[in-house]
C-alpha cells in the first residue's frame, strides 16, 4: 500500500518540479510513516537536489527521525521555542525555559524552522495574543539570532496585521486560508499594487523597519 500511495505522490511532485516549482510545505507529516517521506523526498531531491522541503512535525521525540530518515530540510520549532515564546510575550512564561529548549536541539538546529506567526496561530497584534505587535520584538530577536535557524516572517506580522476579521471559517485572531477574505495591514503595504507601503502610518513603517533591521543583522553579521 505505501508503494501505491508514494509512487503516485512521487508522480505529483516530479509534475510539479518539472513546471519549476522549487518546494513542498508537508501538513502534519507525522502522521505518515517516516518510511513514505524517505522515499518520496529522495526522489524530490533526486530531481532538484536544492528543493526547500518543510514539514509539520509537532512530537519532539520524532524530529530526528524525520530530518534524518525522512530527509526533511525543516520543521516548525512549533512545540517548544514557539509555545514557550508566546507565553513569554503574554506574561505567563519564563526565559530560564530557553536554555534547555536550546540545547536539547542542538544536533538539530538548523533544521528547526523559528516563527512567532503562520495560519494555524493567532496574530500577535490580536486582542487574543498580545494586543500589540511590539510586545513580540524581544522574541523576534531571539527567535532570530538564538542558532543557525531560519525563521520566517508570516505576511502581514511585520506591520502588524491583527487577523480581526470574522471571515467565515472560525473566529478573528487568525488569517483564514479557507475564505476569501483581505489581509489588510498587508493590502495597506502592497498600495494598490505599487509595494512601496504608502498606506502605511509611521508607527506601522517603523515596526516594519525593526524587522526589516533584525533579519538584516542575522543575514550580514558574522556572529
Amino acid at each position: 500500500m505505501y508503494r501505491i500511495h508514494g509512487k503516485k505522490f512521487q508522480d505529483i511532485t516530479q509534475f510539479w518540479l518539472g513546471k519549476g516549482i522549487d518546494g513542498f510545505r508537508f501538513d502534519m507529516a507525522e502522521m505518515v510513516p517516516v518510511e513514505f517521506w524517505s522515499y518520496l523526498n529522495s526522489h524530490i531531491k533526486n530531481t532538484n537536489p536544492e528543493a526547500f522541503l518543510l514539514a509539520e512535525v509537532y512530537n519532539p521525540t520524532l524530529y530526528r527521525d524525520y530530518i534524518r530518515k525522512g530527509k526533511m530540510d525543516y520543521l516548525y520549532d512549533k512545540v517548544e521555542l514557539y509555545d514557550t515564546l508566546k507565553h513569554i510575550i503574554q506574561g505567563t512564561g519564563s526565559t530560564d525555559h530557553l536554555v534547555p529548549i536550546q540545547a536539547g536541539k542542538a544536533d538539530i538546529e538548523e533544521h528547526m524552522l523559528h516563527f512567532l506567526e503562520n495560519h494555524d496561530e493567532q496574530r500577535i497584534a490580536s486582542p487574543e495574543f498580545a494586543g500589540n505587535p511590539w510586545k513580540a520584538l524581544p522574541a523576534m530577536v531571539v527567535s532570530a539570532t538564538v542558532s543557525t535557524a531560519p525563521i520566517m516572517i508570516y505576511f502581514g506580522q511585520e506591520v502588524g496585521e491583527p487577523g480581526a476579521e470574522k471571515a467565515g471559517f472560525g473566529e478573528p485572531s487568525r488569517t483564514s486560508i479557507f475564505d476569501y477574505i483581505g489581509v489588510p495591514q498587508h493590502q495597506k503595504w502592497m498600495n494598490g499594487g505599487k509595494f512601496d507601503g504608502g498606506q502605511l502610518s509611521e508607527n506601522e513603517k517603523a515596526l516594519r523597519n525593526y524587522y526589516s533591521e533584525v533579519l538584516n543583522f542575522t543575514r550580514n553579521s558574522s556572529a
